[in-house]
Parts: C-alpha cells; sequence; structure tokens
C-alpha cells in the first residue's frame, strides 16, 4: 500500500506508517524515497512476534491527531491481535480518522454460513481454492470459538494451533461479522462495505483476506 500510494501522494497529502518489525520499517525507509513519507517503528509487544517488546499495544496511541487522518488501512493486523487489543486497535482508527474518513480492515470474517450450529470448532476452510493453484497448507485454518464472536486458529480437536510457529492461544484470529461489526459501531464506526476475499473461496475477487471498509460517522 505504501509503494502504491507514493504515486498519487503529493503536495496536498502526507503518509504515516507504523510497525514493531524493524526490518519493514527499514525496507521502507530505504526504498520509499518521498518527503511526504514517515515510518515509525515502535517496540509494540506481542507473543509471538515480538514477545520482548516494551510498548503496551493496549494502550498505544497511533502517531497521528484526532481527526487528521482521511484513510486508515490495516493490512491483516487484527488477524494477530487479542480481542482486547483489538478494540484499542479500532478506538485509536476513530480518534485519528475525521469525520467521513474511511477504514480499510482486512481480516478474517466468518458469515453465518461458517459457524457451527452444534460445535465450538468450525470446518477447515481454505481446501477449496483454485485460484492460487496447488492448496497450500499454510493457509488452512480451522477456528474455535475463545469468546462470544471471537475465534482462533486450532487444530481439529479444537487444541490452539499458528501455522508457522509454536503457539498456545492460536493465530491468526477470526470475527464474526455481527460481532466485528458490533466492535466498530462502538467506536463510532459504521460499515461501508464488505469485501469477501479468497481464503476459502474458489474465486479471486477482491483481496486474499476479508476486506472490511469501515467509516467515521
Amino acid at each position: 500500500m505504501a509503494f502504491a500510494l507514493s504515486c498519487i501522494i503529493d503536495d496536498r497529502g502526507s503518509y504515516v506508517g507504523f510497525d514493531p518489525l524493524k526490518e519493514q520499517i527499514a525496507f521502507s525507509i530505504e526504498n520509499i524515497k518521498h518527503e511526504k513519507y514517515a515510518f515509525h517503528c515502535v517496540d509494540l509487544r506481542h507473543r509471538l512476534y515480538n514477545p520482548n517488546g516494551v510498548v503496551d499495544p493496549d494502550t498505544y496511541k497511533f502517531p497521528a491527531a484526532d481527526n487528521s487522518i482521511d484513510i486508515v488501512i490495516s493490512g491483516s493486523v487484527l488477524t494477530h491481535l487479542e480481542l482486547a487489543t483489538a478494540k484499542h486497535h479500532l478506538r485509536e482508527t476513530a480518534r485519528v480518522l475525521r469525520i467521513g474518513g474511511k477504514a480499510f480492515y482486512y481480516i478474517f470474517v466468518l458469515a453465518d454460513d461458517m459457524i457451527p450450529n452444534n460445535s465450538d470448532i468450525t470446518e477447515l476452510f481454505g481446501e477449496i481454492r483454485k485460484w492460487s493453484g496447488p492448496v497450500d497448507q499454510n493457509w488452512c485454518f480451522r477456528f474455535a470459538r475463545r469468546e462470544d464472536g471471537f475465534w482462533t486458529n486450532c487444530n481439529e480437536d479444537g487444541s490452539p494451533k499458528c501455522n508457522f510457529m509454536k503457539d498456545d492461544v492460536g493465530d491468526p484470529m477470526a470475527f464474526e461479522y455481527d460481532f466485528f461489526e458490533l466492535l466498530a459501531m462502538r467506536e463510532g464506526l459504521k460499515v461501508d462495505a464488505y469485501l469477501p476475499g479468497a481464503w476459502c473461496r474458489e474465486r479471486y475477487e477482491h483481496s486474499s483476506l476479508d476486506v472490511v471498509i469501515l467509516e467515521k460517522t
């Protein structure tokens, strides 16, 4: 997104990005030369990806003033956050957005027909994909209910799973659609559009993940 927007943003606009991974920020600074761009490396704590981080993700303030941002892009961030941290992320999004501003959230959404009636464990999603060629098991997910509306990746028996490293909680996370809509509404954000992703579908139309576009009301 940062690369693509660098071709569009001129003197009338600016871009601010932040990430806990030093390599990502260093790469961006080195490869995107734009006087209106600012990148921040923030030592945000995360149990898997930055366990020794010193910044509390539940209280961190985005590097932007109140009501100063037109567009927020959250690319597969909430897919790795605990529920309390996800709520804070939405709250900060609402704080920095101008009225009418939009937020693009790339997340896993469990639609009504994906939620089992008599179980707290879903079926395995991802094996029907045809657009990506041979199925990569790293992109197949089964979710277990952790709280109402909030699910985490799991094994067939419901035990926590991460496809890339040892994890005793479950990663990534998924949200039931109605639940995510409610979380957003509580922060003054309404769903403007929902674009189903290709992670569990036969066709690729919008993105690998589901995209929920929120508007600050």
